[in-house]
Formats: C-alpha cells, sequence, structure tokens
C-alpha cells in the first residue's frame, strides 16, 4: 500500500480524479483504497503531465458515491489477484 493522493474531482457517481502526491505513479488496474483502507475502487488511465499527473478512477462497489469522494485521501495497492477456479472431481 502506498499513499495515491488526493480526490479532486467527480465526473460522475462512478467516475473520479485523483491528483496523485508522491514520486510513485500507480499502474492501470491497481486497486484505490478509501480512507478507512477498504478497497473502493481501481485505476483505468493516468492523464496530464509528468509535474502533476491524474488518475482517472472508477468505483466497484455500490455504495461509493464519487461525489461525496472530493477532498479524501486515498491510497493505492497492487492489482486483485483473482483465486484460479477449482476444479470439480
Amino acid at each position: 500500500m502506498r499513499l495515491g493522493g488526493k480526490v479532486e474531482r467527480a465526473i460522475d457517481n462512478k467516475k473520479f480524479l485523483i491528483r496523485i502526491e508522491g514520486k510513485e505513479i500507480p499502474q492501470i488496474g491497481d486497486v484505490i483504497l478509501s480512507p478507512d483502507l477498504r478497497p473502493m475502487g481501481k485505476v483505468v488511465d493516468i492523464l496530464g503531465n509528468v509535474e502533476s499527473p491524474l488518475a482517472l478512477g472508477v468505483t466497484l462497489r455500490e455504495d461509493v458515491d464519487a461525489i461525496k469522494l472530493i477532498g479524501k485521501k486515498v491510497h493505492f495497492s497492487g492489482t486483485l489477484q483473482k483465486r484460479p477456479a477449482r476444479r470439480k472431481k
């Protein structure tokens, strides 16, 4: 987990822009963690210039409203690993 940045703007109820803080830029597909460190979205694109990049995030849960996230600090984590399906015997 690493510090991500601050949510600057909501595009609609599902998409939002994060101003990235620090030198480490997230990868596309990284998980966005809410201020209470619960997975809430994922990074779908990196926008802007190198000095002040923005991450475009999309929510993964129905109970997360992007408009209410404006001004909140979020964190980035690696991609969610899906477990392989179990074979039936």
